[in-house]
């Protein structure tokens, strides 16, 4: 928890942590992960860095985007949390700026999607609640990496929810003290 609000992490990654590919994602597009990733962020709040928002390239649709960076033009800064062809963004220089500024809808759920750096600052500040995982079946060629052993780790309760021919999908949940 984060003052009081629950942080979720969404990725999708190789056996061996891959997670993107000179800027893309290493696997190209899975139907099941993209209705994942979907059915989950949808009405929520999704975190994400400049480079993923650039490769995503466009507002994602029913949700409030939230990009760090620290390369925008000041002005761009200044100007977000406007509604952009029926699409909520707002734009900050760091991780903790956002996470102190986030708006509060009604049930809105804040998911961090993305990058690499982003994850890790994350899992470093230890303040993520929940981890929704696509496991992908293969180790696909990768440049960009999420470091995390789950199944080992004692914090972490994890899930499986559903496996599929191409990806496994898991829900991993910190463990709460006397669990």
């Amino acid at each position: 928890m984060y003052k009081n609000r629950e942080i979720n992490l969404i990725v999708a990654s190789t056996p061996s942590g891959g997670i993107g590919y000179q800027n893309k994602l290493p696997w190209g597009n899975i139907p099941e992960d993209m209705w994942w990733f979907r059915n989950k962020t949808s009405n929520n709040i999704v975190i994400m860095g400049r480079k993923t928002a650039e490769n995503i390239g466009s507002f994602l649709p029913n949700r409030h985007s939230v990009i760090i960076t620290s390369t925008f033009p000041e002005e761009i800064i200044k100007n977000s949390d406007i509604l952009n062809n029926g699409v909520c963004y707002s734009v900050y220089k760091n991780f903790e700026e956002s996470l102190n500024n986030l708006p509060v809808y009604n049930n809105a759920k804040i998911f961090i999607i993305g990058g690499a750096q982003l994850y890790k600052t994350a899992m470093e500040m230890d303040i993520v609640d929940t981890i929704y995982l696509t496991l992908m079946d293969w180790n696909y060629q990768s440049d960009k990496y999420f470091s995390f052993d789950f199944l080992t780790f004692p914090k972490w309760i994890p899930q499986m929810i559903e496996k599929t021919d191409k990806c496994e999908f898991w829900t991993i949940k910190r463990r709460i003290l006397g669990d």
